[in-house]
């Protein structure tokens, strides 16, 4: 996906500025409550459950600490155990 972001900002659709690639679990590019909005589509699955307070814990965390107030998290999940 940041592949495809780069190519459409070379093509000038965007400021390459606005990509970002890194750890969800760690957004220290982003300032606390910077967005209304954000959004986690099928993310969260992709880290392994350890024990509480890692990885999905720390992801959520950082979604919290950046959205806004009165933001929206919106979460695509996979439904089932695992």
């Amino acid at each position: 996906f940041i592949r495809i972001l780069k190519d459409r900002a070379d093509r000038g659709d965007f400021d390459k500025s606005l990509i970002y690639e890194g750890d969800m679990r760690k957004m220290d590019f982003f300032h606390d409550e910077m967005f209304d909005l954000v959004r986690s589509n099928a993310s969260l699955l992709h880290l392994p459950v350890i024990c509480k307070g890692v990885m999905a814990d720390q992801a959520v965390s950082e979604f919290h600490r950046v959205l806004k107030k009165d933001g929206v998290l919106y979460l695509l999940l996979k439904k089932g155990e695992g």
